[in-house]
């Protein structure tokens, strides 16, 4: 029994393994985006590991972390300077008509909710903002895989927004989720042990799941690579009629030249002999006529 379950391939050591490589990819995540302007990066190269995973392609985490950190560090930094500037002006918003940031806002927020333009601009904001998170991961799954421009990149993620919305949905539900649930708990337990959630697993669990969901999605828009098809060695013939140089070999003599060359080969040899003998014969009979 315990034989099995500590064996590699077992479910238990599979998602023990799973645990230990998000936990590693949390940590990166959260080193390489501590000057904030690294975020984009970071997060292009959480997700990229974390699809590669769901794929089941063998990967080393921390290499191909820091492959697509390398590889995609312009690109993602200023789509994510982009980001920043509208999630800036969002919880501004947010401040203003949820009540966040003491006293002054709170009676802002109360004034605006009196009104029906501010009721109005408080589910504006907020549309908002599902909005933005959902194009942030839709636009870093695309940065993580696929090379584009930056503008074709936001097309295509506004594209896959609202052609695939169930996932979109489903992704930002469950960001807000971990997010809203244990605040609306209000349970002092839960709470002390949210900053370590966050920080051993709570952005590569996220990555992951959307991972899970758009995993599909992305592997439909690779393109296709045929496998050039080999014979096995050991099933390797090749034809007694096939011309050598098609092979890449030199271009050999053909059998009957080899026959004809030795054939001469031979005349020369006999007829060498026959010259010998006569010159041979020669010298014997020159005395005797000189008597």
């Amino acid at each position: 029994m315990l034989k099995s379950i500590f064996n590699l391939d077992s479910p238990v050591m599979r998602f023990l393994s799973r645990l230990a490589d998000l936990l590693l990819l949390n940590l990166l995540f959260i080193l390489c985006s501590i000057p904030i302007v690294t975020i984009g990066a970071s997060w292009t190269a959480l997700q990229y590991v974390t699809l590669k995973i769901r794929a089941d392609e063998d990967s080393y985490i921390a290499k191909s972390f820091f492959h697509s950190f390398r590889e995609n560090f312009k690109q993602s930094t200023l789509i994510w300077l982009i980001y920043l500037a509208f999630g800036v002006i969002l919880a501004v918003e947010f401040m203003a008509y949820f009540g966040i940031g003491g006293a002054g806002a709170a009676a802002a927020a109360e004034a605006a909710e009196a009104s029906d333009f501010g009721r109005m601009m408080k589910i504006l904001t907020m549309v908002a903002a599902v909005l933005w998170l959902m194009m942030f991961y839709w636009t870093y799954i695309l940065q993580s895989r696929f090379y584009n421009r930056i503008g074709q990149t936001l097309k295509n993620a506004a594209l896959l927004l609202f052609g695939q919305a169930p996932r979109s949905i489903g992704m930002s539900l469950i960001a807000m989720a971990i997010i809203i649930v244990p605040l609306r708990l209000n349970n002092q337990i839960v709470l002390s042990y949210l900053p370590l959630y966050w920080i051993m697993f709570g952005f590569s669990l996220q990555a992951f799941i959307n991972a899970v969901l758009t995993e599909p999605v992305v592997r439909s828009l690779m393109p296709e690579q045929k496998e050039e098809e080999t014979a096995p060695d050991m099933e390797f013939t090749v034809d007694e009629d096939t011309p050598l140089e098609s092979l890449g070999y030199a271009n050999a003599p053909e059998k009957k030249t080899l026959e004809k060359n030795a054939e001469i080969d031979t005349d020369t040899e006999t007829n060498a002999e026959t010259s010998s003998m006569n010159d041979g014969s020669s010298a014997d009979t020159e005395p005797s006529t000189a008597e």
